[in-house]
């Protein structure tokens, strides 16, 4: 899944999108434009798009598409 930070999340520093495997995560029902909360081991690859691997997410607010 291939997410964008918010503006004033640190990982901006390092780039504006981020690439998250979601193969290992539970299915939260997030969808296109969803706002998500992603927790990472701490490691950033620094690539284009950035890469992180997830611990766990969690579903802020839904949006339908």
């Amino acid at each position: 899944m291939l997410i964008e930070p918010g503006l004033d999340d640190p990982i901006r520093r390092s780039g504006d999108k981020v690439w998250v495997s979601t193969a290992n995560l539970p299915d939260i029902g997030a969808g296109l434009d969803s706002l998500v909360t992603v927790f990472y081991d701490g490691t950033v690859m620094e690539s284009y798009p950035l890469q992180v691997r997830p611990i766990d997410w969690e579903l802020v607010r839904f949006a339908p598409h």
